[in-house]
């Protein structure tokens, strides 16, 4: 009787808790070493990082030939070391995609060029440099106090701008 209780207790235990996994020790000290190699690889390229910034170690890079295509087409040569300089070569990549036509100074120098067209030729310098600040003003919002006789509040028309500007040419032919 006392060996049947003793068969029927081992029989339940066996049924709740099933038998525990033994650990598997070279797997784990595998996995720990890799990451603490990995660690202390990575902890090095930081720290060389901060030591030197990409700008600096790019600097000491030697220049490439004339006739190799990336000195020929910077995008492309960004792009190629990207993975070299991730930020510099983001930068780069960023301030050249920006349109020449886009900066203030290509626009006055296009709206300069319409303005000089064959008619106006023999127009002083003064005069061409007031009539593009008339322009540049319009076009920020800006109005002179001797303006204000203009159209509503003082805001001239293009039209307006136009009839000013024909109307100072014919005084000002040299």
């Amino acid at each position: 009787m006392w060996q049947e209780r003793s068969n029927a207790a081992v029989d339940v235990a066996d049924a709740v808790t099933p038998p525990q996994k033994k650990p598997r020790l070279g797997l784990s000290s595998s996995r720990s070493a890799f990451l603490q190699s990995s660690i202390e690889t990575n902890l090095r390229q930081v720290e060389a990082g901060l030591r030197e910034d990409e700008y600096e170690i790019w600097r000491r890079q030697p220049a490439l030939a004339e006739e190799d295509r990336l000195s020929l087409n910077p995008l492309l040569y960004w792009e190629s070391v990207a993975r070299q300089f991730p930020l510099l070569s983001k930068f780069a990549i960023n301030i050249l995609t920006i349109r020449a036509a886009a900066a203030d100074c290509e626009r006055t120098f296009s709206e300069l060029g319409d303005m000089l067209g064959t008619r106006r030729l023999h127009m002083k310098p003064e005069l061409v440099a007031a009539l593009q600040s008339l322009k540049s003003w319009k076009r920020l919002s800006i109005q002179p106090a001797t303006m204000s006789t203009y159209g509503p509040a003082g805001v001239l028309s293009e039209e307006e701008i136009s009839k000013i500007q024909e109307q100072l040419s014919q005084f000002d032919i040299s």
